[in-house]
């Protein structure tokens, strides 16, 4: 197995890892000893399915239930491309690194909701470590960003 790690230092406890595949880019955040929590759709769940909750056809379901997992970071890359991007780190101040570990750690098993739009793994990532969710992922072109508030999944635990 490759293991392509484009930064030049090791993750400490906190940091947001980026992880590269063709289409998208997937989120996690380090918790320390080789081990990342982070948010998956849950099994039998899909974000492309043809039907909404509603019941209405759109051609892409946008809302579903994640899973959060605790798993080593280097079964979670396999052989994609990964780096340390804490990428708000200029304009906002983290969180300090013991309440984003504690924070993440208690979700694992937890099932939030998941909406590609303004709950996906990106937000599951940048809620923990800034304590508001957004996702660059989802901006319109020539945004730098959106700001997300996700008032219902994550406002118990990281508020």
């Amino acid at each position: 197995m490759v293991f392509f790690f484009l930064s030049y230092k090791d993750p400490q406890p906190g940091d947001l890892i980026e992880i590269f595949h063709d289409l998208y880019k997937h989120w996690a955040v380090y918790v320390g000893d080789g081990f990342v929590t982070l948010s998956f759709y849950s099994k039998g769940s899909s974000a492309t399915s043809s039907s909404s909750s509603s019941g209405s056809s759109s051609g892409a379901a946008l809302i579903t239930k994640a899973m959060v997992k605790y798993e080593e970071l280097k079964a979670v890359v396999g052989d994609a491309k990964w780096e340390i991007n804490n990428l708000m780190d200029g304009r906002r101040r983290p969180r300090d690194a013991r309440i984003i570990v504690a924070k993440a750690l208690q979700l694992v098993g937890s099932e939030p909701q998941y909406n590609l739009i303004s709950n996906n793994c990106e937000h599951f990532a940048t809620g923990l470590r800034y304590g508001i969710s957004l996702s660059r992922q989802v901006s319109l072109p020539g945004e730098i960003c959106v700001v997300l508030f996700n008032t219902l999944s994550f406002n118990m635990v990281i508020t």
